[in-house]
């Protein structure tokens, strides 16, 4: 969703690109890629603008492309391209924004590498001046496993919190220097975004662990390893209202998924504790309006409206 208004929705295929204005349904523009290259099934949004990264069809990726659209009408401006070295092929992922106090845009990013002969991987965090088209800042090599997720990462303030295979990072935006991270052996976040909430950070594990952590110290405030709060699918979003905290989950025992069926679950942003859970469920992501205090979600039959502030608890039956 994008737009000066948040007026228009943009999708791809990983082969074509197509907008639509949200007010009248109607597509305002298209865009077949060429024949040698694909987009990575990703996309990112600021004001009127939609980020895309592109790289070569097939199975070999030995460059990449970072390009920004106008989203009302499809042209588009090269941001970033490069070639693959040391036998490293890679991708761009699209980026979050942050603007500086000189008004100046500034691009946030991944480059995910990997070397099959060496069974290696590679992630580098680029922080990219839009305004004047030069690198402000990269971290190489910045998670220990060679590995990330491809979920949006959050940006703060002046912080960048970037979410690697089974670690977090917190990233001063303005000099590039890494203010804290926590690496979590055995944890995979994979599948859920991260989330801020009220000066705080949650992941949500493919274990079924869910973490809070302070967002400025890096403290972690707790850790709840029980609560078997798989994530619900792949781009599982999880919500917070108040003091608490609500994600879609698949429960399991010893990491084994019990039943077919998914759980929405209700757990105190305080203690980390479930409130509740029920197994009347949103299929995977969920949002909460700030404004009205109305939570959504939808399942293969309906869509969920779950008032907040006259139905703190939710259990339907």
């Amino acid at each position: 969703i994008g737009g000066l208004n948040e007026d228009v929705a943009i999708f791809t295929s990983g082969l074509e690109i197509y907008c639509y204005s949200i007010p009248t349904g109607q597509i305002l523009w298209s865009k077949d890629c060429q024949s040698d290259w694909q987009y990575i099934p990703s996309i990112s949004t600021f004001k009127d603008i939609a980020f895309v990264c592109v790289t070569p069809s097939g199975t070999s990726s030995k460059w990449s492309e970072l390009i920004a659209l106008d989203i009302y009408t499809g042209s588009e401006r090269s941001i970033l391209y490069e070639d693959y070295v040391d036998g490293y092929e890679f991708g761009f992922y699209p980026p979050e924004v942050y603007i500086e106090n000189t008004g100046d845009t500034i691009l946030l990013f991944q480059k995910r590498q990997w070397n099959f002969p060496l069974s290696d991987g590679r992630v580098d965090v680029y922080a990219y001046n839009m305004t004047q088209d030069s690198l402000k800042w990269r971290v190489d090599d910045i998670t220990a496993s060679g590995n990330s997720s491809i979920m949006e990462s959050i940006v703060n303030g002046m912080y960048f919190y970037f979410q690697g295979a089974n670690s977090i990072h917190c990233i001063d935006i303005t000099t590039g220097q890494i203010v804290w991270e926590d690496e979590l052996i055995g944890e995979g976040f994979f599948q859920a975004q991260n989330l801020y909430a009220d000066g705080k950070i949650f992941l949500n594990s493919e274990s079924g662990a869910v973490f809070c952590y302070d967002a400025i110290s890096g403290n972690q405030l707790w850790g709840n390893l029980s609560c078997s709060a798989r994530p619900g699918g792949f781009g599982t979003v999880m919500a917070s209202y108040g003091d608490k905290l609500y994600l879609v989950s698949v429960p399991q025992e010893y990491s084994v998924p019990i039943h077919l069926g998914k759980y929405f679950r209700c757990m105190s942003v305080i203690s980390g504790k479930t409130l509740w859970s029920s197994g009347f469920s949103p299929s995977e992501g969920i949002i909460v309006d700030e404004k009205t205090g109305i939570l959504y979600g939808p399942n293969a039959f309906y869509m969920h409206a779950v008032d907040l502030k006259t139905s703190p608890v939710y259990k339907p039956k």
